[in-house]
């Protein structure tokens, strides 16, 4: 026989594996100040009328909020950040970009507006102007 000898791992006691209360205090603290700002942030998005973003919001907060509050999903804690700007920076953009192309803008920025409509006789010209100081584009018909 060698002289090798191999220690065994000692069984965790249950104290090391139960939270302890300050830090269970600490979590739900923390959780009530980010639920607060989210809320804060969530409420003027919709006064503002980005509902896109007021339900990206909601999830990636109710995200949070699972992945902080169930203690099974702890190896997700290490990514919950991350996932989450991920989907702020990155999906909602791309999500976003395909909403306005297929949106049909019409006059003032408005979805499904009046166009602007006007009628020219068939040997009439136009003449559009352009005023950089006012940004307003002028038509004028003969």
């Amino acid at each position: 026989m060698s002289g090798i000898s191999v220690a065994t791992p000692r069984a965790k006691s249950a104290s090391s594996r139960e939270e302890s209360i300050l830090s269970k205090l600490m979590r739900f603290i923390f959780i009530a100040l980010f639920d607060l700002g989210a809320i804060w942030f969530i409420r003027n998005a919709m006064v503002e009328g980005f509902l896109q973003l007021v339900v990206v919001l909601s999830i990636i907060t109710l995200m949070i909020n699972l992945i902080f509050l169930i203690p099974s999903a702890y190896p997700f804690r290490w990514m919950a950040i991350g996932f989450s700007f991920l989907i702020l920076f990155v999906v909602y953009p791309i999500v976003f970009t395909i909403y306005v192309a297929f949106t049909n803008y019409g006059v003032d920025a408005k979805p499904d507006g009046d166009n602007y409509k006007f009628t020219l006789a068939a040997d009439g010209t136009v003449e559009f102007t352009f005023d950089p100081d006012t940004k307003l584009l002028d038509i004028v018909t003969k």
